[in-house]
C-alpha cells in the first residue's frame, strides 16, 4: 500500500477505486479538477488502496442487495405489498449462504486438493456472489415479469463496467503519470 503526502489531488486518483467504472469517472474528474489548488490544512496523508471510496462500495452493495431482494420478492408466493418487506428481511440470509459455503466448504476443499492455502477469500466470495447473481439475472431476464427489467439493468451495468475496464486499460499510462505527479 502506498501513501501520498500533501497532495489533495490524490483524493481523485483512479487507483483509489475498486471498480472500473468508478476508476473511469475518477479519471475524468481528476482531469477536470484543478489539481494545483492550494491545501487549506497543514498536513495530508492518503492511502492509495483499491477500497478507499465508501460511496462506490456502498453504491454497489446497495445495488446488489436491491437486485437480490427484488428477485426474492418475485419468487415469494405473496402479494407484492407483503413480498417486498419479507424479501428485505430474508435476502441478507440468502446472500450470506453462498459466502458461508465458500468459506466453510470450498476454501478448505481447495486447500486440500490444490495443496496451497487460501488465507483471504474475499476475491473468491466476490466471484461466487457475482456468478450466482449473473445466473439469477439470466433466469429472471428470460421471465415475463417486471423482474426482467432489473435483470437487464444488472447486465447493462456489467457491460458498462467491462467497457470502462477496456478504456482504463488503454489509459493506464495516463493513470501512472497522475500517480507519479502525486508522488506515492
Amino acid at each position: 500500500m502506498n501513501i501520498v503526502r500533501d497532495c489533495p489531488a490524490a483524493r481523485s486518483l483512479p487507483s483509489r477505486r475498486h471498480f472500473a467504472l468508478a476508476r473511469l469517472i475518477s479519471l475524468l474528474r481528476f482531469r477536470t479538477k484543478d489539481s494545483g489548488a492550494p491545501m487549506t490544512f497543514d498536513r495530508l496523508a492518503l492511502t492509495i488502496d483499491r477500497d478507499q471510496d465508501a460511496v462506490e462500495i456502498y453504491t454497489v452493495a446497495a445495488w446488489f442487495f436491491v437486485t437480490a431482494a427484488w428477485y426474492v420478492a418475485v419468487l415469494l408466493p405473496l402479494r407484492i405489498a407483503f413480498a417486498v418487506p419479507v424479501s428485505i428481511v430474508i435476502t441478507p440470509i440468502i446472500l450470506e449462504l453462498p459466502t458461508y459455503i465458500t468459506g466453510a466448504v470450498l476454501v478448505p476443499l481447495w486447500n486440500v486438493v490444490a495443496g496451497t492455502k487460501i488465507e483471504n477469500n474475499q476475491k473468491l466470495n466476490s466471484v461466487t456472489l457475482m456468478t450466482l447473481m449473473a445466473v439469477a439475472s439470466s433466469y429472471f431476464g428470460a421471465m415475463a415479469s417486471p423482474a426482467r427489467y432489473v435483470a437487464w439493468f444488472f447486465f447493462a451495468v456489467l457491460v458498462v463496467n467491462a467497457t470502462a475496464w477496456v478504456l482504463m486499460a488503454s489509459l493506464q499510462g495516463q493513470v501512472r503519470e497522475m500517480e507519479r505527479r502525486c508522488g506515492p
